[in-house]
């Protein structure tokens, strides 16, 4: 019966303690037989601190009693579990530098440089070094998140799935959470290719694992709306919203979110009227505001009122998004999607709406925003969930 690696160390201290209580009481054999059970588990999780220390204990039992050979063989055991801790701690610390934006986007976004220096010093090390299974997890982590800054979607979906098949090679690595992770990030670069069947499969294989009722379901939950709506399952999509409003627990930015996703919806359905109201109820959120959260509602905005053909009121609301965005320039200005977007609805209102002029003159400013550039990227979970320029 496979146990988790958590469970695992839980045990092996244990056994740990008891060896070194069995050895001061000269009960040397009884602690010999515990301690090479308890090394071959640790073996398997790769626990190489606890193997350390186990082996630690058992040349100080052999190193008298069962001469030089054993004592040898102690010795090499333990440089080679010292090496491979080191190694694994190594991966490990370049690995965690980025492992919040990684998974949620939660700290400032890394640079592509400094990631991939990492990953090559881990190649370095695992090429001239032991085989270290949990080291190449935390390459693979590594080089998702590279791929992902990269904007090469296609790579960033090859190493996530190298994640999970390397899962089911060495089961130790594997929990919930980290197979969550792998299937979001594969989700994440799926939906960036606009492949929304697989992204959506993805995405739903996430939520079985994760916890019902934790801000973590929810926001899985949430992130099937996504793919539903550019797969045109608007149904699907707007129940999926309406659920998650429904419950108490869901608050904050997500209830906020949740409020424009069905804006999104209701425009795809030609509810314009009912976009506007809904509209109404979004709040500010300053603390969002280097996510686009208020201008990605000014979008909305402006967008229901040209798809709905209300100019005049158009014309008024690009005026109060160039406003808003003069006012918060510190905080968007590195968002330069955006700022295109703006300069886009500027020269709209000046020629009165007329796309086809628009597009005559400033076709080099739709081009920024369909091109392959990081900087004007578009983001399926930032301002816009359909993007601007389709």
């Amino acid at each position: 019966m496979y146990q988790p690696s958590w469970l695992v160390r839980q045990k092996a201290r244990k056994s740990l303690i008891t060896a070194e209580i069995l050895s001061i009481r000269n009960q040397r054999d009884k602690a010999e037989k515990l301690i090479r059970k308890t090394i071959r588990e640790c073996q398997k999780h790769e626990l190489y601190d606890l193997l350390i220390g186990l082996n630690h204990i058992s040349f100080i039992n052999t190193c008298n009693v069962k001469g030089g050979e054993r004592t040898a063989q102690n010795f090499e055991d333990f440089q080679s579990y010292l090496e491979k801790e080191r190694l694994k701690k190594t991966a490990e610390m370049h690995m965690y530098k980025y492992a919040f934006y990684g998974i949620n986007k939660s700290s400032a976004k890394p640079n592509p440089k400094d990631v991939l220096k990492d990953i090559q010093k881990i190649e370095h090390a695992l090429e001239n070094g032991p085989e270290v299974p949990s080291a190449q997890y935390f390459l693979l982590q590594l080089k998702t998140v590279y791929w992902e800054l990269k904007g090469n979607f296609n790579n960033q979906v090859r190493f996530a799935r190298q994640l999970r098949h390397l899962f089911v090679q060495y089961p130790h690595l594997s929990s919930d959470i980290i197979n969550i992770n792998a299937y979001l990030q594969e989700f994440t670069a799926l939906l960036n290719l606009n492949v929304h069947k697989q992204a959506l499969e993805a995405v739903r294989e996430a939520q079985k694992l994760a916890v019902p009722g934790t801000s973590r379901y929810f926001e899985i939950t949430k992130n099937q709306v996504y793919p539903l709506i550019h797969l045109g399952r608007l149904h699907e999509a707007r129940q999926i919203i309406e659920d998650l409003l429904d419950d108490e627990r869901v608050q904050g930015l997500m209830q906020e979110k949740l409020r424009y996703l069905l804006c999104v919806v209701l425009r795809e359905n030609g509810q314009y009227g009912l976009v506007s109201r809904t509209l109404m109820e979004l709040h500010e959120l300053p603390s969002a505001e280097r996510n686009g959260w208020n201008v990605g509602v000014r979008f909305m905005e402006i967008q229901n009122r040209l798809e709905n053909e209300r100019f005049d009121l158009a014309e008024t609301q690009i005026q109060n998004l160039k406003r808003f965005m003069e006012r918060h320039n510190s905080s968007l200005k590195d968002r330069k999607r955006e700022v295109v977007i703006l300069r886009i609805l500027l020269q709209l209102s000046k020629l009165n709406f007329d796309y086809s002029a628009l597009m005559s003159n400033n076709a080099e400013l739709v081009d920024l925003l369909q091109g392959s550039g990081a900087e004007y990227r578009w983001d399926p979970f930032g301002a816009e969930t359909i993007p601007f320029d389709q």
